[in-house]
């Protein structure tokens, strides 16, 4: 886990923790995330409001899949973040090639 993203008590968040993967990309979403919001531990975290509850991305502020927070993440919810995760990425690197013409 990564430590320097993780919350400041140095313990990896429960979105870290269920993860598909994390690795030093992760610290340059969760930086991303911070910028909307300084509190933030990682770049999703699970959410509930009004009838919903899963994963929600704070870089896009927008759900990332359903799922009971009730219960594990299930595979098919982690494949949907680590989608997402790459998409985030993506924009990452085009950006950085456009600064860089």
């Amino acid at each position: 886990m990564l430590a320097a993203a993780s919350a400041p008590r140095g313990r990896p968040s429960k979105a870290e923790r269920d993860q598909l993967t994390a690795d030093e990309l992760d610290v340059i979403l969760v930086d991303l995330a911070r910028a909307n919001n300084r509190l933030v531990a990682w770049w999703w975290g699970t959410r509930a409001r009004d009838e919903r509850s899963g994963a929600f991305c704070y870089i896009c502020d927008d759900w990332i899949v359903n799922y009971s927070r009730n219960w594990p993440v299930t595979l098919e919810a982690k494949k949907a973040i680590h989608a997402h995760r790459a998409v985030h990425l993506a924009d990452v690197q085009k950006r950085r090639g456009q600064s860089s013409r």
